[in-house]
């Protein structure tokens, strides 16, 4: 029966594009573990890893996935230099999200709309001034900027309904309701929703209608819901976008503890965890280690805030790190924004010495 419910979601277009996903992933680590035995300096690794990565996954992606896309009305698109300029201010700025650097995320995704107003599709079949409004918002939001999160996310959904096109149209959608669900918006989050499972299914869209399925489990709660996470969340696996997938699993965790599967939930922050971390899927984790302090005894959930605080401190994402606070403060310790208990962390997430 799971099988029954997973099949009808997948595209031969779909299976590419997590297959060239899970082949960056490959570059970027093989990358990254071979210039750190050769002794060059992590942070220069690093760089050079998520460079080469990029590049792999533009070039396959032009050439495999989206290589029936590169025309459109009969006409030649972009050339191979400008594709590559915008998928890589794009792309360069997604990561600076997932990383948790909310600030230089802005910087390039901003430059990204700046170059490319109104132009044909990214390689990824997406508007690039679309996509990268559309994911600037999240950066607005983590930064701490409500207003302007909402702006973007609705100039995003506004810009792709004024070119007519609508695969950008379910990307900003999608986007946009990642974006109202963390500001909480719910009846935006079900009007994006909805649309955006129209398109999906209209156009068999694969990849995003999986996240209007785990934010529409999420928005319908109990059991039923927990069903729908869990069935996009194995989609997205499956097809190896693991992309987000603590703020998935999260999603997931909060709707078992509403129904009361408390250690069930404690075992879906723990994957959360190990995914964030084995992906460098950062952003979202201060989130995951404050969720995963509720369970545990007072001694051990007091140093998992401080521990989210701080991470949350070093990534620059002050609307998480409020969060941590106002725990921390409702448990009756001190304010770690004015003391010196709170120390900064370490690439694993461990505080530093």
């Amino acid at each position: 029966m799971f099988r029954s419910l997973i099949k009808p979601f997948f595209t031969r277009r779909f299976a590419k594009f997590g297959a060239v996903g899970a082949s960056g992933v490959v570059v970027n680590l093989g990358t990254l573990a071979l210039l750190r035995r050769l002794g060059v300096h992590t942070n220069l690794a690093s760089a050079i890893a998520i460079e080469l990565s990029i590049l792999s996954n533009f070039l396959i992606n032009h050439l495999w996935t989206f290589g029936d896309r590169r025309t459109q009305d009969g006409h030649e698109g972009p050339s191979v230099g400008q594709h590559l300029l915008r998928f890589h201010l794009v792309s360069l700025g997604g990561t600076a999200v997932t990383l948790g650097r909310p600030e230089t995320a802005v910087a390039e995704l901003g430059l990204a709309c700046e170059l490319s107003p109104g132009t044909v599709s990214l390689t990824v079949g997406s508007r690039p001034e679309v996509h990268a409004r559309a994911w600037v918002a999240h950066a607005w939001w983590l930064l701490g900027d409500d207003a302007v999160a909402a702006d973007e996310a609705k100039r995003a959904v506004d810009d792709a309904r004024a070119a007519n096109h609508p695969y950008s149209l379910a990307i900003a959608h999608a986007y946009g309701a990642v974006t109202a669900q963390l500001r909480d918006d719910l009846e935006l989050l079900d009007e994006h929703l909805e649309e955006l499972t129209a398109l999906c299914q209209r156009h068999t869209y694969a990849y995003y209608r999986e996240w209007a399925l785990v934010l529409g489990g999420w928005r319908l709660g109990g059991e039923r819901g927990s069903s729908r996470i869990k069935v996009g969340i194995a989609n997205l696996t499956a097809s190896g976008a693991r992309a987000r997938m603590p703020y998935w699993l999260s999603l997931l965790a909060s709707t078992q503890r509403d129904t009361r599967k408390a250690a069930a939930a404690d075992a879906t922050l723990d994957s959360a965890w190990s995914a964030g971390m084995q992906h460098g899927d950062r952003w979202w984790l201060p989130e995951v280690i404050r969720l995963r302090a509720v369970s545990k005894p007072r001694g051990v959930a007091d140093e998992l805030l401080r521990r989210a605080y701080a991470m949350a401190k070093d990534q620059s994402t002050p609307v998480l790190a409020e969060r941590c606070r106002a725990d921390l403060l409702a448990r009756g310790l001190s304010d770690p924004a004015f003391g010196d208990s709170v120390a900064t962390t370490n690439a694993d997430g461990t505080p530093s010495s």
